[in-house]
């Protein structure tokens, strides 16, 4: 059961976006239901072979390009200086799981959504995503997945800052394994592909290939506590040279290789966590100015002291590749904390705060043109609530607050989001 728990969450979390965009709804999208087992006092749901949602929401927001406190917003948005808009949204999705043979399991799922901007309409569009999974099964010491999955979106409003309509089309392909060595020791090894491709060609450059070796090696308890070290290697490759100035081309491509010590732990019923230290060096095919190299780490601590009550924490420091914000790597230091409380089986509220410092080390602008080193720093704050009133209708709303601090002209931005969402379920 927990490993099609597990495959199930990867799965729907192609359904929404890494990243919290300006465009999205995230706040009611991420809602911790207690009938997906995110309660000790509710039990989960077993999976349906077959699943299938249509969704409509409403959102609100006061400044949707995320405007600086005096830019000349008639100059961008022409006949009307107004940042705010409404975003409708209507969507549906799907999910099949189904066996193949013996133990060899197939799962689908495929989303769309229909994103209505009523002011600045040129940027309507559909999202989408897919993604198909096959969890092979050899033997009970042997088991892993060959999957590829597609996302289609449209870019991050907070970094354009512009009524540009500019979608993004990430591929990832991957194939796992496991193979347990005796009732303590796992082997484990991963090889992932992606491809993300931006539509507008003033951003070619950020277009990027990546290849990823992993492997593994982890000590698992009887109570389920693992304690290993993993190795990875990560080729990025940017087919469009980056334009810096009139003159200069660069070339992005880099390696990155990591060594770190991983852990699961499992203290009883009430605290869980995993958690990863090591060591990443980031290494640029030109101006090693831009390397990074340093301790990395990320973990996440669950504890829930009442049944119907949990908190969440999280830290991490890594370097990051994100096609939205930039070329080169951004080096992410953030923390999160998400109190969530379930009443009833029906009712659910739960916040979120995420403090995030993104430092663009990688960028080749800087050492090119002798400028300072991009340096911002987000925060975010949402709330949330859902409502169950029948088997498998869900409605909930949400606000979320936002504000940035950058070293950047016209870079600091603040804003106010208010959303509703209904999903029915057959």
């Amino acid at each position: 059961m927990k490993r099609t728990t597990l495959h199930a969450a990867l799965a729907l979390a192609l359904l929404a976006p890494a990243a919290a965009f300006a465009q999205h709804f995230e706040t009611v999208d991420n809602i911790p239901w207690p009938t997906l087992g995110r309660f000790p006092a509710y039990p989960p749901e077993s999976p349906r072979p077959t699943e299938v949602y249509v969704r409509a929401g409403v959102l609100r927001d006061n400044n949707i390009f995320r405007f600086a406190d005096g830019i000349n917003r008639r100059n961008l948005l022409g006949d009307s200086d107004t940042p705010s808009d409404e975003v409708l949204r209507v969507g549906a999705g799907i999910r099949h799981e189904f066996l193949v043979t013996g133990r060899q399991r197939l799962r689908l799922a495929a989303s769309g959504d229909q994103y209505s901007y009523h002011r600045n309409t040129v940027l309507n569009h559909v999202n989408y995503g897919l993604r198909g999974e096959w969890l092979w099964e050899v033997t009970n010491d042997l088991s892993g997945a060959v999957g590829y999955e597609r996302r289609h979106r449209l870019a991050d409003l907070a970094q354009l800052q512009r009524p540009i309509k500019d979608m993004i089309t990430e591929d990832h392909a991957f194939v796992n394994g496991a193979y347990r060595l005796g009732p303590s020791v796992r082997l484990r090894g991963a090889v992932d592909g992606g491809k993300a491709v931006r539509d507008d060609a003033a951003f070619n450059a950020r277009n990027s290939h990546t290849t990823s070796v992993l492997g593994g090696v982890d000590y698992v308890t009887t109570l389920n506590n693992a304690f290993g070290v993993e190795l990875r290697q990560t080729n990025a490759n940017y087919p469009t040279p980056e334009a810096i100035g009139s003159l200069v081309l660069v070339d992005n491509e880099f390696t990155e290789r990591e060594i770190a010590a991983v852990t699961t732990i499992v203290a009883g019923p009430q605290i869980t966590g995993t958690a990863r230290l090591g060591h990443t060096t980031r290494t640029f095919r030109q101006f090693p100015e831009r390397n990074f190299s340093g301790t990395t780490w990320r973990g996440t601590l669950l504890w829930t002291p009442l049944q119907k009550t949990a908190f969440e924490f999280s830290l991490y420091h890594e370097p990051r590749s994100i096609i939205d914000i930039a070329a080169g790597s951004v080096v992410v230091n953030g923390a999160s904390f998400g109190p969530r409380w379930a009443p009833t089986e029906k009712l659910v509220f739960y916040a979120l705060v995420v403090r995030e410092r993104q430092q663009f080390q990688g960028d080749a602008a800087q050492i090119v043109l002798g400028t300072p080193q991009q340096d911002e720093v987000i925060r975010t704050t949402r709330f949330g609530a859902g409502w169950e009133p029948r088997r498998f209708i869900e409605l909930s709303t949400g606000i979320e607050h936002g504000t940035r601090v950058s070293n950047v002209f016209l870079r600091d931005y603040t804003y106010t989001a208010v959303m509703a969402n209904a999903q029915f379920k057959f």
